[in-house]
């Protein structure tokens, strides 16, 4: 039988996933980006000091928001094309 609490629990367990999901994908941007430019670089795109990109990096379950990455990513996308 399908009840609230059910319901509720897997809700919980979708939205758990689709975070860590999203979280790793960004830990993976990050590392290509780090390869790319360096670790300095990328700190400096982001607005990240090193040391908590450093962090980042190795954690398990990284969590750094979207907006960082997002500005990394169009700051050096400008010095891609070069």
């Amino acid at each position: 039988m399908i009840t609230e609490r059910k319901i509720k629990t897997e809700v919980a367990r979708y939205k758990a996933k689709e975070l860590a999901e999203g979280r790793n994908a960004r830990k993976v941007q990050y590392c290509k980006l780090v390869e790319k430019f360096g670790i300095v670089n990328v700190s400096y795109a982001s607005g990240l000091n090193t040391t908590t990109l450093i962090q980042y990096l190795r954690a398990e379950s990284p969590n750094i928001g979207y907006e960082p990455l997002a500005q990394a990513l169009a700051v050096l996308g400008k010095f891609d094309k070069d």
